[in-house]
């Protein structure tokens, strides 16, 4: 999309008041955020949204996530529109976590990919930087972080009835083995394929789970094309198979995605999981693959290291029909960016909206009101009516 003239500004000033109310303790209650969520039910549903089908796709498809809180297991799972005698209904076609669950599924083979710190990598534990590796091995050596890097990957091999260290995944409502984590807040978002001759790609739908990645799934099959663990979130994932693990948010924000040009990216964020976010160039899904870490992840800045990028929880602005989003836009300089606000408990606790440039360099551009800090508001007390005017 072209954003020009008023729509720009009014893009902006949404994205400022996006970025005050975060920083002012709006949107979240991170005291909340490393342990268990306060959620109302055992087991839950996104609620499902709709989309048109793209080339090869049925005419109309819902998704919806899900988790159970009894043992954290999650799925995304899809429906199409079907015609019945009685009418139309809508019937489950795929679930992410069955097809990862298969007998014949290999953790090994799946594409996963993480951040070092300079560039995209495999998530593999000699792609991984000195600090990272440390960080999975906290002090135990390599054996114990490359056991808990597969156990990440999926594997089961060091699990307590294999005779391992780490924990079981094991369902408590049929006893068997899982591997996909809970999705609680993550939205899905949906990216149309095209089934042209020169340049054919699956439609896919994408949506983060708190076992610690950003999934990509095949909107036809279910099939798992890519993962993405986004840096902030690696060290965490120390405790995530410990027998003494309680739940934490890790990849519980939203992503959204839109055409940049003759590419199409993807800005995701982590909630409560990490400060920042991520920008993955998904433009062609059919290649995804860990050798081309380098050209599908373009930035990552969730490992909290900056003073200006706080949570990023939002939901991300879209057209009326919600499936394009507005947040990646061809700026005036000819030049194209994603338009984000700076999420809650930034360092500096200041709403700075960030223009994350998409070509050339990929610089990151701050703009911040001519305002001073406000003290941090007593939960609840505070009102957007009580701001200074010029903020």
């Amino acid at each position: 999309m072209k954003t020009t003239g008023s729509a720009l500004l009014r893009l902006i000033a949404g994205a400022l008041l996006v970025a005050a109310f975060s920083a002012h303790g709006q949107t979240l209650d991170l005291a909340q955020a490393p342990d268990d969520p306060p959620l109302p039910y055992t087991a839950g549903w996104s609620q499902p949204f709709a989309v048109t089908g793209s080339d090869g796709m049925p005419a109309w498809l819902s998704f919806a996530t899900s988790y159970d809180r009894r043992d954290w297991s999650g799925s995304l799972e899809a429906f199409p529109l079907v015609a019945t005698p009685a009418g139309t209904e809508w019937r489950p076609a795929w679930s992410s976590a069955a097809r990862m669950d298969a007998p014949d599924f290999d953790p090994a083979r799946r594409t996963v990919l993480s951040h070092d710190g300079a560039r995209g990598v495999a998530f593999r534990w000699r792609s991984l930087s000195v600090a990272q590796q440390a960080a999975l091995a906290a002090g135990q050596g390599e054996a114990a972080g490359q056991r808990r890097l597969d156990f990440v990957r999926g594997a089961h091999s060091a699990e307590a009835a294999q005779g391992g260290p780490l924990r079981d995944r094991i369902r408590s409502g049929d006893g068997s083995r899982f591997r996909q984590g809970d999705m609680v807040h993550a939205r899905p978002w949906f990216v149309a394929g095209h089934a042209g001759p020169k340049d054919a790609r699956p439609a896919m739908v994408y949506a983060g789970g708190n076992d610690g990645m950003l999934h990509g799934f095949d909107a036809l099959t279910g099939t798992e094309r890519l993962a993405y663990v986004p840096a902030g979130v690696l060290p965490r994932l120390r405790e995530f198979g410990e027998a003494g693990w309680r739940h934490r948010y890790l990849v519980d924000g939203h992503a959204f995605a839109a055409r940049a040009g003759e590419a199409t990216m993807l800005v995701g964020t982590a909630g409560a999981g990490a400060k920042g976010y991520f920008v993955l160039d998904i433009s062609q899904p059919q290649n995804f693959s860990e050798a081309a870490a380098g050209r599908i992840v373009l930035a990552d800045t969730t490992q909290g290291d900056d003073p200006d990028i706080g949570h990023m929880v939002s939901e991300p602005s879209t057209d009326a029909g919600g499936a394009v989003a507005g947040q990646i836009a061809l700026l005036h300089g000819g030049r194209w960016a994603a338009v984000l606000g700076n999420g809650f408990g930034s360092t500096r606790q200041m709403p700075v909206l960030l223009l994350q440039y998409l070509d050339k360099g990929r610089e990151l551009r701050r703009l911040a009101p001519a305002c001073p800090a406000l003290p941090a508001p007593a939960a609840g007390k505070a009102r957007a009516t009580a701001w200074p005017r010029r903020c």
